[in-house]
C-alpha cells in the first residue's frame, strides 16, 4: 500500500462518490418526477370523484324522470280519452249553435213579418174603418213554417212574436 494505491484508492472512491450522486440525483429527479405524478392523479382522483357524484345526481334525476314517464304514460291515455270526448263536444257545441242561428233568423223572418203584418192590418183597420165607418175589426190568418211548438212556448220573446 504505497501512495500509488492510496491515490487509485482515492480515485475509486471519487468514481464511487461521483456515481453515487449521479444516482441520489437521478433519484431525486424520479422521486420528483412522481410526486408530480401522484399529485395529477389525485387531482383526476378529484374529478373522477366529481364526476361519479354528477353521474349519480343525473341517474337519479333519469330514474325520477323514467317513474315521472310511466305515470304521464297512463296520463297521456286518459287524456286522450279527454281529448276525444272534447272534440265531440265540439261538434255538439258547433251543431247547437248552427241551429240556434238558423232559429235566431226564422225569429228574426218571423219578427219582421209580424210587424209588416201588424201594419198591413193597421193599413186596412184605417181603410176599412173610413169605407164602412165601422169598428174596424179584420180577421188575418197566418201560416208560419219550420216553427217548434214546444221551443215557441219555452221562448217568452218566441212566443211573444206570435201573440
Amino acid at each position: 500500500g504505497g501512495p500509488i494505491a492510496e491515490l487509485k484508492e482515492r480515485r475509486e472512491l471519487v468514481r464511487w462518490a461521483e456515481n453515487l450522486y449521479g444516482e441520489v440525483t437521478k433519484l431525486e429527479e424520479d422521486r420528483a418526477s412522481m410526486e408530480s405524478q401522484l399529485e395529477e392523479a389525485r387531482g383526476q382522483l378529484e374529478d373522477a370523484r366529481n364526476q361519479l357524484e354528477l353521474t349519480q345526481t343525473r341517474c337519479a334525476e333519469l330514474e325520477r324522470l323514467a317513474h315521472q314517464f310511466v305515470a304521464g304514460a297512463a296520463a297521456a291515455s286518459e287524456n286522450e280519452d279527454l281529448r276525444k270526448q272534447l272534440a265531440a263536444f265540439s261538434v255538439e257545441v258547433d251543431s247547437l249553435r248552427e241551429e240556434k242561428q238558423g232559429h235566431s233568423k226564422a225569429l228574426a223572418l218571423s219578427a219582421e213579418e209580424k210587424r209588416r203584418l201588424a201594419a198591413e192590418r193597421d193599413e186596412l183597420h184605417r181603410s176599412f174603418a173610413q169605407r164602412e165607418g165601422g169598428t174596424g175589426d179584420v180577421a188575418l190568418s197566418l201560416t208560419v213554417h219550420n216553427v217548434n211548438f214546444d221551443r215557441l212556448h219555452a221562448d217568452p220573446a218566441l212566443l211573444e212574436a206570435f201573440r
